[in-house]
């Protein structure tokens, strides 16, 4: 009966090019969000949000989560948002309280696929190294610790952006802007 040893080196080759094409193909992911966009000219009709100093507050249990609304009218010193549920409800605007705008919801499936792949590299990589220092058995091919350590670095930090960039997908983010004083009319 014949048998066949699996040939590190080999193996190690073929997990370079997968991990190298799991970084060329979702790269991009982890360059981070882009720049929003820039405020428009005209922002009513915008979705928007009062931000309100927390030492400031003279109804704490109203203003935690900042109020968010579409900019009905606004001025330099106030706004106007119609809320989600239909109430129109005005604001002063000043130093302790600031008017945001939406520039949309993005995913983190770049800051997932960046802590993937350092969380599965390093564990992979340790993994890796420990398995192959304890299998050196004196067979035909001899494999280092630090060899099995980079092909388990490669392929673990490939296979974690990947894990990380899916569970990243599914959290959003919205990205808000502040409208400085002269913006306002």
């Amino acid at each position: 009966m014949e048998t066949h040893e699996r040939i590190p080196g080999r193996t190690t080759s073929r997990s370079v090019k997968f991990a190298l094409a799991i970084l060329v193909v979702f790269g991009g992911a982890c360059a981070g969000n882009p720049e929003p966009e820039p405020l428009p000219d005209d922002l009513i009709g915008e979705r928007a949000r009062v931000v309100t100093d927390r030492a400031d507050l003279t109804e704490p249990a109203e203003l935690i989560d900042p109020p968010v609304g579409l900019v009905s009218l606004l001025t330099a010193d106030s706004v106007v948002l119609k809320t989600a549920d239909g109430v129109w409800q005005p604001f002063r605007l000043g130093p302790n309280a600031r008017l945001e705008i939406s520039r949309g919801v993005t995913s983190r499936a770049g800051r997932g696929a960046a802590i993937g792949a350092i969380v599965g590299g390093i564990g992979v990589a340790i993994a890796g190294a420990s398995e192959c220092a304890r299998q050196n058995d004196g067979s035909f091919v001899v494999v280092t610790p630090a060899q099995c350590a980079l092909a388990g670095a490669l392929v673990g930090a490939g296979t974690g952006a990947l894990v990380g960039m899916v569970i990243g997908s599914f959290s959003k983010t919205e990205q808000w802007v502040e409208v400085p004083a002269g913006a306002r009319r």
